[in-house]
């Protein structure tokens, strides 16, 4: 298959598609203690202090789960191009067992892109594309954090171009949907908007 700006997001779109009840479900699962936590948050009345240290602790569990989600549909995505259905029980069981490695990828990567933004804006959209596949080689080929930046350089060689357009139309699309969820949300306090 061709790599292509378009080749890519057609294949990732019908991906998603094929899989959005499972992958739903995955998101509604890891994020239960995330939404046990706001109800309880919400029906105290915290003092200032205090208030800032759920905000925080809220924060970072918000981003553990994250990375756990998304070493989880990595792996759903993986196994469904390689033409096999993977349960949720097992996406979430490698999930689990990949969060902290993604966990340090994300981490890694991250710091470099915002290192190569703040330097000039181009190096840090270089690093973006360079990286851009780190965190699916962690959960896939499992070779370590650092080695998996390196792989995920050697793999978006001469594509950078394509990634860049890719992670362009991602971000509008994304800018899009977020903006009529939270136009929905303001609009409505329906708990299914909330959760979508």
């Amino acid at each position: 298959m061709e790599f292509s700006t378009g080749s890519v997001l057609s294949r990732s779109l019908s991906v998603l598609f094929r899989n959005l009840p499972g992958f739903f479900v995955i998101g509604l699962i890891v994020y239960i203690p995330l939404f046990v936590l706001g109800v309880i948050l919400a029906s105290g009345d915290p003092t200032e202090k205090s208030a800032m240290t759920m905000l925080i602790g809220t924060t970072l569990l918000a981003i553990l789960l994250s990375f756990l989600v998304a070493a989880a549909v990595v792996y759903g995505v993986f196994q469904d191009l390689r033409g096999q259905k993977a349960s949720i029980g097992e996406c979430l069981s490698v999930g689990f067992s990949r969060m902290l490695p993604v966990l340090g990828v994300a981490l890694l990567a991250g710091l470099a892109t915002v290192g190569g933004l703040i330097l000039l804006v181009v190096p840090g959209l270089i690093i973006l594309c360079m990286l851009y596949v780190a965190v699916p080689v962690a959960v896939v080929e499992k070779p370590g954090v650092t080695a998996s930046l390196s792989r995920s350089a050697e793999l978006t060689k001469g594509f950078r171009w394509s990634i860049f357009a890719i992670v362009l139309v991602i971000g509008v699309l994304n800018n899009i949907v977020e903006r009529i969820l939270g136009a929905a949300i303001e609009a409505s306090d329906a708990i299914l908007i909330v959760l979508l």
